[in-house]
């Protein structure tokens, strides 16, 4: 093992360790190096298949995703801020209309409507006279 780079002794002798978490498979160095040579082949391979950043792209991505961001904050100020004034505003309105009440102390305003004449009493010229609703019981009789 001395022959081999300081980076392949240090996986053969990971690969050793993991070999000897699993019993059925005895490690040696036949099936270690062609084992590290296609794990390599692998990871060296896996980096390179990985694509290039287009930093404009990026950049395109991250200004679109702030210019997002802001249109929600501006949006969510503008809304605190409309019902921080519509609150002042009716905080005034109730101070001014209370003021304005406070102030007028003139009754005269509230007048009292005229009292209408009485109207004629009309006496009905029949003199006929009119039959009892209820017809007087005699003390022997029973309906």
């Amino acid at each position: 093992m001395g022959k081999l780079p300081h980076i392949i002794q240090w996986m053969v002798r990971w690969f050793d360790g993991l070999m000897v978490c699993v019993p059925a498979i005895k490690p040696s160095n036949h099936l270690t190096l062609p084992f590290i040579s296609v794990f390599l082949l692998v990871v060296v391979s896996l980096f390179l298949s990985c694509e290039q950043r287009d930093e404009l792209a990026v950049q395109v991505l991250i200004k679109e995703q702030v210019a997002s961001n802001v249109k929600v904050f501006r949006n969510r100020r503008i809304e605190i801020c409309y019902k921080e004034a519509m609150a002042e505003a009716v905080y005034i309105a109730d101070s001014i209309a209370i003021a304005q009440a406070l102030a007028s102390k003139d009754t005269s305003r509230f007048i009292r409507p005229v009292k209408p004449a009485k109207p004629p009493v009309v006496i009905p010229k029949e003199d006929t006279p009119v039959a009892p609703l209820f017809k007087k019981r005699k003390e022997g009789e029973e309906d």
